[in-house]
């Protein structure tokens, strides 16, 4: 299980080191869900 926290950064901006590293990781196929604890630290928008 891959893990991605985002502790430290606002929820407001989108360009984040974990979150890359996330959207990376999905566009190559590694991951095949996301499961997202508190939505509201994922992004304000």
């Amino acid at each position: 299980m891959l893990q991605y926290a985002v502790d430290g950064f606002s929820a407001e901006l989108l360009e984040r080191p974990a979150l890359n590293g996330l959207r990376e990781d999905a566009s190559k196929g590694l991951i095949s869900q996301v499961i997202c604890y508190d939505p509201d630290r994922l992004s304000r928008k």
